[in-house]
């Protein structure tokens, strides 16, 4: 049963790994503050503008994470080549916020839709429970008869 079990979890490793499925984990981070009032200042970047995005605070640590990973590696690849500086190309940077805005967006339509399927339940409780109370009001009601 046990050997089971760990063949389960190994091929859904290997089949998140190989379709590029981003695991998620839970960590505990300590944050200074000049680098909460970094992410606190870049999030109100994304609510303005002509279409706000609402980036909590553990995807903008995230988006952090990944840019400073590529600079670091474009730094190794430069010292390497003994090149006096490290470059990101603008369009690295650009797909890295976009993907974890898209994710974002996503996010948000979820919740959306979760809400929306909660309300039509409701409201399709409340219209049978609505229907059914008519029901046994009519059956309840005697016709009155003419003599």
């Amino acid at each position: 049963m046990g050997e089971t079990f760990k063949r389960q979890k190994t091929h859904k490793r290997r089949r998140a790994l190989s379709t590029g499925e981003r695991k998620r984990m839970r960590r505990s981070l300590t944050i200074t503050d000049e680098n909460d009032k970094k992410v606190q200042n870049t999030r109100s970047l994304f609510l303005d503008g002509q279409f706000p995005l609402d980036l909590d605070y553990t995807t903008t640590v995230n988006i952090f994470i990944e840019l400073g990973h590529k600079l670091f590696l474009a730094w190794a690849v430069a010292k390497k080549l003994g090149q006096p500086n490290a470059i990101v190309d603008v369009s690295e940077v650009l797909n890295t916020i976009f993907k974890y805005a898209s994710d974002v967006y996503l996010k948000d339509e979820a919740a959306m839709d979760l809400i929306t399927d909660a309300f039509y339940r409701r409201l399709s409780e409340q219209y049978q429970k609505l229907m059914k109370q008519l029901q046994e009001t009519q059956k309840s009601v005697v016709p009155l008869q003419s003599k």
